[in-house]
């Protein structure tokens, strides 16, 4: 402020171009000396403004670069130039971050890792990066390591919806389902209209046998992502257990339309079709589903369960002797039950 008071004065006392004979013509050195130190440094700024904008432009240039390689699935390029980018610009956390993502899509989970947790370090709030961290460290080292992660992220971003849906998805996994509601609530408080939230409550309100709370949720869910096919699956279980057979029906078709390669809708609509009795039918999503997963254990239990009403005993026992050979004693019931 000092610095442009002088020169405002000095503005005034050295205002003649022309001067007349008996005009005075006043000397202001502390203001010739201001101007001359300001314009010093407007064109110093003025310089590194420039210098900034080169920068910046060089940055981002590196940046659409990469970021098109990655797009384009050519990921050992992305590597190579982002790579280049952090020789460049070390201190800059989108090269980090982008790096990152190229080699976890290329399957070098540690040094993604590596990358995703710099990239945090230089910027906090790089939300994305803490989901993928979590991500990897469930990967390679248990649920424990991601939650680590997930609180991590927290700490920096306590509002954030992204990184409360993974901490209430961490919770509802390992069955903490009351725990893992708060978080889900948390989420709804800040944005009534995410879906996902919705989901995620309606299936922890399933777990914990609130069926007319799971309803509620899951109408919701399918409100705000009506294209989200495991909405209408968790309806249709819900239905299915209250007994609404019909709209459990129609709920695991709209799932199945949505994703026809998820194993668990045929499954799902499978054993409705086998409790309704529609045995042929339900072989016909039970055969679906062994071509998507033909190791998948209680897909041969309900297929022997299936054979077993239609009395075709052989088939039943050989898909349980498979299901307890697959799972071990935990589906062996039905094998011995009715093949001994």
């Amino acid at each position: 402020m000092k610095y442009f008071f002088l020169l405002f004065f000095s503005i005034l006392l050295v205002q003649p171009a022309t001067a007349q004979d008996d005009e005075i013509i006043l000397y202001d050195p502390i203001g010739d000396a201001v101007g001359g130190l300001l314009t010093g440094m407007i064109k110093g700024q003025v310089q590194r403004h420039q210098q900034q904008q080169q920068l910046a432009q060089q940055a981002r240039l590196i940046a659409d670069k990469g970021i098109l390689k990655i797009n384009d699935g050519n990921y050992r390029e992305a590597i190579n130039i982002f790579t280049q980018g952090i020789e460049a610009f070390p201190n800059m956390s989108d090269f980090y971050y982008y790096r990152g993502m190229a080699l976890y899509a290329s399957d070098q989970k540690e040094k993604a890792l590596t990358d995703f947790e710099q990239a945090t370090l230089l910027y906090p709030a790089l939300e994305d990066a803490y989901v993928r961290s979590a991500k990897i460290k469930e990967d390679l080292y248990g649920p424990e390591r991601a939650l680590e992660e997930l609180n991590r992220g927290l700490k920096y971003l306590p509002s954030s919806t992204e990184l409360l849906l993974g901490r209430g998805i961490h919770y509802r996994e390992a069955g903490n389902y009351k725990i893992a509601l708060n978080d889900f609530d948390q989420v709804l408080r800040q944005n009534p209209a995410n879906g996902e939230a919705f989901l995620e409550r309606a299936i922890c309100h399933f777990r914990l046998d609130n069926f007319t709370y799971a309803m509620v949720n899951a109408q919701m869910a399918v409100r705000y992502t009506p294209d989200e096919p495991e909405a209408h699956n968790v309806r249709g279980m819900i239905y299915y257990q209250q007994g609404l057979f019909n709209e459990a029906s129609q709920n695991f078709d709209q799932a199945i339309k949505l994703n026809p390669k998820m194993i668990a809708y045929y499954s799902n609509r499978g054993m409705l079709r086998y409790q309704l009795g529609m045995t042929d039918l339900a072989l016909v999503d039970i055969d679906r589903a062994m071509k998507l997963d033909p190791e998948h254990p209680g897909i041969y239990k309900l297929r022997g369960m299936t054979y077993l009403k239609k009395g075709q005993k052989s088939k039943a026992c050989n898909d349980f002797k498979k299901s307890c050979a697959l799972a071990g004693d935990s589906t062996c019931k039905e094998y011995y039950e009715h093949c001994k």
